[in-house]
């Protein structure tokens, strides 16, 4: 089981501590431990926070999240049980409920990587 494997283990059994104890987060902000595209997806669908997650030093824009390729990526599937005319937030919601896991996390990596909010780079930095 790698690093960035377990890491999601851990974030879907808070998921479960959570509810338990029905906790609500606006966002949840994490080190660069826990940067995978999974990750950034299990935290925005299961969890239900905006996900900030550190970024590593060489992180780049990763093609597979962008705009672009998730609309690919739907219009490849929407017939599976969507219709054709969706925002990108319902999009991304069908995309992840179809497993198109590392695609939607890459989405929410990029945001990440374009433009974090000062507040959480500085909550990184120190």
């Amino acid at each position: 089981m790698g690093f960035s494997h377990m890491n999601s283990l851990i974030i879907c059994r808070f998921d479960y501590t959570i509810q338990d104890a029905s906790i609500t987060f606006d966002l949840m902000n994490l080190d660069a431990g826990y940067d995978s595209f999974e990750n950034h997806a299990l935290v925005k669908y299961v969890i239900g926070a905006d996900p900030y997650i550190g970024l590593k030093e060489n992180a780049v824009i990763k093609n597979d999240g962008t705009i672009e390729r998730i609309n690919h990526w739907y219009n490849k599937l929407w017939k599976q049980g969507s219709t054709k005319d969706k925002t990108i937030e319902a999009k991304l919601q069908f995309l992840f409920d179809c497993n198109r896991i590392e695609q939607v996390g890459a989405y929410y990596r990029n945001i990440n990587l374009d433009g974090t909010p000062k507040e959480i780079t500085d909550l990184h930095s120190r």
